[in-house]
């Protein structure tokens, strides 16, 4: 647990840097950059509350439609036998990433953020960077919060396999508190002690009707425990705390880098295709939809192929180190990426 803190902490550390990544290296010069016609939210929300919330949001509402897509592609191939049982996986997980991709697409339009661009092309210096920056942001933040959660409530399923155990000692020999004690009262009356044992038994069963009660829950919790770690186990191919902490770490670095590469390329696309609402200093004729045409498969397609392995076809079979690793290659691919089509890079 404490190993697994490092995590949340080397997410945090990411987020703080890429928070101040654009102002220190990407500053809007007032003076040469023609600022667009403003279109202001509401006072009480100012920049970048609405990129962050909006996109936090969305990334929430995802989240939630994986489990029922799947569930309906369960249900729909149950009456059929002869169906692979990987199908429903298969389906479920091209049916979740296409509705991501687009939910994160439809971001840009829903923030206004096409009516900030003041250039013909994407830049790193043009307002509409920003916006776009801080919407990555929020939908990264919304994942590693989910993410970190459910690390930690994983980690917990352990507790009562991990416990330190301790000898207790009987004490017989040594005046110990588990050693039987002589009655030292004297003179107690045959009466009164007959008189409580009534008592004493109707305590006593009480006790044991308690006792046995508290038994069963921790029996039943611990079965539930126990179902729990072998359905990780499957998923993962080894115990949840068997995955080194630097792993986790990593995992949340990805994370971000990848969100934020997403957005990158997916809004310099869509701003420089016919269908973006923009502000008057754009030209019609700087507008093509070719880049959007071929982005959004290759951003498919690339999304696809990270959610399939860290699916239980994939992830058990060549391991947590290997996806991990696999995915900060990408991650990073696609950041870089992202920064180039903003000219970012040069």
């Amino acid at each position: 647990m404490a190993l697994y803190t490092f995590a949340p902490f080397t997410w945090l550390i990411t987020f703080v840097f890429l928070v101040l990544l654009p102002i220190l290296v990407y500053p809007i010069d007032d003076e040469t950059i023609p600022r667009p016609p403003t279109f202001p939210y509401a006072p009480y929300l100012p920049f970048p509350i609405p990129e962050f919330l909006v996109s936090a949001a969305l990334w929430s509402f995802t989240y939630l439609t994986r489990e029922p897509i799947y569930s309906l592609f369960t249900s729909l191939t149950a009456p059929f036998p002869s169906i692979p049982p990987t199908l429903p996986l298969l389906a479920s997980t091209a049916v979740h990433t296409v509705l991501s991709i687009f939910i994160q697409l439809s971001t840009i339009p829903l923030l206004l953020i096409p009516r900030y661009q003041a250039l013909d092309y994407p830049a790193a210096w043009d307002p509409a960077f920003r916006r776009v920056w801080w919407a990555s942001l929020g939908w990264s933040t919304a994942e590693a919060v989910v993410g970190i959660r459910q690390g930690y409530e994983n980690i917990t399923l352990y507790q009562d396999v991990l416990v330190s155990v301790r000898p207790v000692f009987s004490g017989r020999g040594h005046g110990g508190s588990n050693s039987p004690q002589p009655s030292k009262s004297t003179g107690t009356s045959a009466s009164a002690r007959a008189g409580n044992s009534d008592i004493d038994l109707l305590n006593r069963d009480f006790e044991l009707e308690e006792t046995i009660k508290s038994q069963v829950d921790r029996d039943i919790e611990k079965l539930i425990a126990l179902k729990n770690r072998e359905e990780l186990e499957e998923i993962y191919g080894i115990p949840v705390i068997r995955i080194p902490a630097f792993i986790s770490c990593l995992q949340r670095v990805n994370s971000v880098l990848l969100t934020l590469g997403i957005y990158l390329v997916l809004s310099s696309a869509y701003l420089r295709s016919t269908i973006a609402m923009t502000s008057g200093s754009i030209t019609t004729s700087a507008k093509n939809n070719t880049p959007l045409l071929i982005t959004l498969p290759l951003v498919l397609l690339i999304q696809y192929s990270l959610t399939l392995l860290h699916t239980t076809l994939v992830l058990p079979r060549i391991g947590v180190h290997t996806v991990v690793y696999a995915g900060s290659l990408v991650s990073l691919g696609i950041f870089f990426v992202g920064l180039g089509v903003w000219n970012a890079l040069s």
